[in-house]
């Protein structure tokens, strides 16, 4: 189920069109062509900004273009639909949904004025904890700082690569890191076929959320291989930072020999 209300990088809490269509029953197509239409109407209240976005259907992973829009935007996009049973169900369900989340983030409490020094002195002995723990499980060097620095943040908020000016961490072969379906470009494969085929490999293997939801967990064999969970930019409505696991350009070779 596709959230209704996630925040932006800014901080901004917003719905999506594939959120709209999906709790209104319609077809995204028809709920981002009247979008399109009243663009001008709805940039009223802030720019529309549209992203093409994966999604998965019972013949394979394909592409469609999304629009993010803030409360306002999509309180008058829902005025433009028929007042049907289910749009005004949904109409309620959204309105609540901004209202609590805009709560939630009201409640927090003002953080407390801390000398910057002893909250980086705090984050990195904490960093040097986990480090040591990181070590032995085993994780690779970027699989430890990305995992260290997350656990850092997610306890302190302080980001300490972000501190460091290492915003990009690359592997020890300067290689790019890419999903399934770029992987599967190359040799026509879909991503639900490049899955499968890393799943053969004995790279990753599907797990279930308690929704039921399918994911996929990489495994020992796929981390030596050099799979990683690299964030996407974007977050939860949480404020948790929205993860891939993407693999290096040479598990494509490996895929080649075996579509061969």
């Amino acid at each position: 189920m596709t959230d209704i209300v996630i925040a932006g990088d800014a901080g901004e809490l917003l719905t999506t069109t594939a959120a709209i269509a999906e709790g209104v029953d319609r077809d995204h197509a028809s709920v981002i062509r009247l979008v399109r239409e009243h663009q001008a109407d709805l940039e009223d209240f802030g720019r529309v900004r549209f992203e093409i976005q994966p999604f998965t259907t019972s013949g394979g992973t394909q592409r469609r273009e999304v629009a993010s829009l803030n409360e306002p935007q999509s309180t008058l996009l829902l005025t433009f639909m028929r007042n049907s049973d289910i749009v005004r169900a949904f109409k309620k369900r959204l309105v609540r949904t901004f209202y609590e989340m805009r709560d939630q983030i009201h409640a927090k409490p003002a953080p407390v004025a801390v000398d910057d020094t002893t909250v980086l002195s705090r984050a990195s002995a904490i960093a040097s904890v986990l480090d040591g723990a990181a070590r032995a499980l085993g994780l690779d060097d970027n699989m430890r700082l990305l995992s260290v620095n997350q656990a850092v943040q997610k306890r302190t908020g302080v980001n300490l690569l972000g501190e460091l000016g290492a915003t990009h961490l690359l592997s020890p072969i300067n290689e790019r890191y890419l999903t399934p379906t770029e992987l599967g470009l190359p040799f026509d494969m879909s991503a639900v076929a490049v899955n499968r085929a890393l799943r053969d490999l004995g790279y990753q293997r599907q797990g279930r959320d308690a929704k039921g939801k399918g994911y996929w967990v990489m495994t020992e064999r796929g981390r030596a291989a050099g799979g990683r969970m690299m964030d996407t930019g974007k977050k939860h409505g949480d404020g948790v930072a929205v993860q891939q696991l993407k693999w290096p350009e040479s598990v494509g070779q490996v895929l080649g020999e075996e579509a061969a």
